[in-house]
């Protein structure tokens, strides 16, 4: 039988994603547009997911801007025409969101071996910039509005009117379809893992909350005798505004890097060590180049006495099932170790016990030992430290610590050659980490 054939793991079911039922929904409408809509493993289709999305913002945003346009013409309504304008921005951010689907989805190139994909967070920060920047302005010209009036206006019109019903209806027909954006887009995004599409969606929720507000403000300013639509205005001005520095803070956080998925990180560890060839695997790493390609690369340890072609060719076939099945660009570096010797299991005891005495947090990689070539006579153990952060700065202090430890355990002669790793060098213990954090609150 061939070497790669017996190191294949027996296949795992996929874990089915529950769906939100808006997202449900989103995938049902991609269906009457899109070929293979279920197919969201696909670039194409992820890309077209980006462009239904966008599109149908954009459609229903020049819809209700013409409405209230013609509206605002007919009846001399000021405020459907500011909110036409508001509209406009809309329409704005819904191109640039078309523009950043189009450019995250572009191949890789010369310039941009990686892909694109990381565009869509500047598309996310640029649409969240714009929404602050949109709901600041509204704050400052109600507030400079509210000082030019002197307070409150008592001028309110009646339910018989046109100047009520007309505007009352249009807001209503705004909250609506802006709320049907919000459920269509972020369904989209969350289907296809798109940062500009859920932003586009957060802004039309943030909108539908400013029709529901000024539909809500001008059915009660009536009986209460003076408009109230100033004071809803900066209210829901300033949850807009929290909105756009919450997604600052998440395209922020994904240019500067930030864990993936405890899910995807068990899941790709599960599948390359259920391979008999790997012993155990460490010093994980995984970049993200947009929401969906991640490159992985990992240390595993491999039997030293099996001959090293045979286990480059089991390794190469694992790197190869593993991105078939997860989709995760993988590179894995074998580390050798002798499995079942006395020596090396006595004095790797000896340092893990080292290890835990000076903190239980300390993980040992990479462990071997060899005669020394200076002195035959003295035994040279080789190992990495991973150390937790708050230990880094103590590094020095450490290594002798742990050196004065395993020497008192043996009357062995032994040097060291010991390297230091940071938590950033392993998710797994930086995950384990976390788990910890949580149990301990």
């Amino acid at each position: 039988m061939d070497s790669s054939d017996s190191s294949q793991p027996q296949l795992r079911t996929k874990e089915v994603k529950k769906q939100s039922w808006n997202a449900k929904l989103a995938v049902g409408f991609a269906g009457l547009f899109i070929k293979n809509y279920k197919d969201t493993g696909s670039s194409i289709v992820r890309r077209k997911y980006g462009y239904l999305g966008s599109c149908y913002g954009l459609v229903t945003n020049i819809f209700l801007f013409v409405a209230k346009i013609i509206c605002s013409f007919i009846f001399a309504l000021g405020t459907l025409r500011a909110d036409a304008i508001n509209n406009a921005s809309d329409i704005g951010m819904c191109v640039l969101a078309l523009i950043c689907v189009f450019i995250a989805s572009r191949p890789a190139s010369k310039e941009h071996p990686y892909g694109s994909a990381r565009f869509e967070y500047i598309g996310s920060l640029c649409i969240a910039i714009l929404i602050i920047v949109i709901a600041g302005s509204q704050i400052i010209d109600t507030i400079g509005d509210l000082i030019a009036q002197k307070g409150l206006s008592s001028d309110v019109i009646p339910y018989t009117e046109a100047g009520f019903y007309v505007p009352f209806a249009v807001m209503v027909l705004s909250f609506f379809v802006k709320l049907s954006q919000y459920f269509l887009l972020t369904g989209l995004a969350k289907e296809s893992n798109s940062m500009t599409l859920m932003a586009t969606g957060k802004d039309a929720r943030n909108d539908s909350m400013v029709s529901g507000m000024i539909a809500v403000s001008l059915l009660l300013s009536y009986p209460l005798k003076f408009d109230i639509d100033p004071i809803t205005a900066i209210g829901v001005s300033l949850l807009v505004c929290l909105s756009g520095l919450g997604i600052i803070k998440e395209a922020s956080s994904a240019i500067m890097g930030t864990l993936p998925p405890k899910s995807v990180v068990d899941d790709f560890a599960k599948r390359v060590e259920a391979y008999p060839v790997i012993l155990s695997i460490h010093d994980l790493e995984m970049h993200t180049y947009g929401s969906s390609s991640i490159h992985a690369y990992v240390h595993a340890e491999v039997d030293a006495s099996i001959r090293i072609m045979i286990i480059r060719d089991d390794i190469d076939h694992i790197e190869k099932e593993v991105e078939r099945q997860t989709g995760i660009r993988t590179v894995i570096h074998i580390d050798p170790v002798k499995v079942g010797d006395l020596e090396t299991d006595r004095y790797k005891e000896y340092v893990s016990e080292a290890a835990e005495e000076v903190d239980p947090d300390i993980a040992v990689n990479d462990f071997r030992v060899l005669t020394n070539p200076d002195n035959p006579h003295r035994k040279l153990l080789i190992m990495d430290l991973v150390l937790p952060f708050d230990l880094l700065a103590k590094d020095k202090e450490v290594i002798e610590k742990i050196k004065e430890t395993v020497k008192s355990f043996t009357s062995d002669q032994l040097t060291f050659s010991i390297d230091i790793d940071s938590r950033a060098s392993d998710l797994l213990l930086m995950l384990k980490d976390e788990e910890k954090s949580s149990s301990e609150l």
